[in-house]
């Protein structure tokens, strides 16, 4: 079944499961958030702030270790998400990292690597 399911991946880049809270800076209004994976190219945050795509926002969080990341991103796109998923679920949104800083690439890769 793990061979099934990875065939199915449709990303180039790991992606590393995390939960940190973080800030989103939206049009000029902060909003509260949860990323919940991330990968060198993008996040998916939990979050009630409203973007469409196309939209802008400034993402930053602090890892475990207490480095501090403030990342550009933009919303790429958006999918639809059933009714019935979507009563169970907070909400959030994929967004690419626009110009990822090679901090940041380095301690995802190396989040990844070891598995963590």
């Amino acid at each position: 079944m793990g061979q099934f399911v990875d065939s199915l991946e449709r990303r180039d880049r790991p992606r590393v499961r995390r939960e940190l809270p973080c800030t989103l800076l939206i049009e000029e209004r902060r909003h509260r958030g949860l990323v919940r994976d991330l990968s060198t190219g993008g996040l998916f945050v939990e979050t009630p702030g409203d973007l469409s795509p196309g939209s802008d926002a400034i993402v930053s969080f602090r890892t475990p270790e207490g480095q501090r990341f403030v990342l550009e991103t933009s919303v790429p796109h958006r999918r639809a998400v059933s009714h019935s998923l979507a009563a169970h679920s907070a909400g959030g949104v994929g967004l690419h990292i626009q110009a990822p800083p090679a901090r940041y690439r380095c301690w995802v890769e190396d989040v990844a690597a070891d598995g963590s």
